[in-house]
């Protein structure tokens, strides 16, 4: 496999969801043994004004 190759193994659509509930859902969706080497996210998520908690 190339360097330039990008695999989608698992996505997550949902809208309203704070930083701290996404991350919970995540990690949630992800079974304990499993090795994540990268996570990525729509940049859109992180030019959000203001969060709460």
């Amino acid at each position: 496999m190339s360097d330039d190759t990008v695999i989608v193994y698992r996505e997550l659509y949902q809208t309203e969801l704070t930083y701290k509930q996404l991350a919970l859902k995540i990690k949630a969706m992800t079974p304990e043994l499993e090795k994540i080497d990268c996570i990525m996210v729509d940049p859109a998520i992180v030019n959000k004004r203001s969060e709460t908690t």
